[in-house]
């Protein structure tokens, strides 16, 4: 098991991978011609990187919710994704809302 301290470098080094990865994916986007669809995608992106959730039931310590679903569905079974893949959904349909809701009120102006 980790420490403290092992698990706090590993979520800099994953948090500084990921703001690379995300930094990547806004120039890929860059040159898509449908503002919506750029919106939609880069909010998806951030949410699918930086949601945490709980790795264990019974322990604090938490990890990207795409990791704990994928990994409960290749190695406990495909019904288990469902304790991470759930918030992760959840907050991915939200997010999708409020990219509706901001793309409306910016095309009013």
């Amino acid at each position: 098991m980790l420490t403290h301290e092992e698990y706090l470098m590993a979520w800099g080094v994953y948090l500084l991978a990921a703001n690379g990865l995300f930094f990547a994916f806004w120039q890929v986007t860059h040159a898509l011609p449908w503002l919506f669809l750029k919106r939609v995608m880069r909010v998806s992106m951030m949410v699918v990187l930086f949601m945490p959730w709980f790795s264990y039931s019974e322990q604090d310590y938490l990890a990207p919710a795409y990791l704990i679903a994928a990994f409960e569905a290749l190695a406990q079974g495909s019904e288990f994704w469902v304790r991470a893949g759930v918030p992760l959904l959840s907050v991915l349909s939200f997010a999708f809302v409020l990219t509706i809701i901001f793309s409306v009120a910016l095309k009013r102006r």
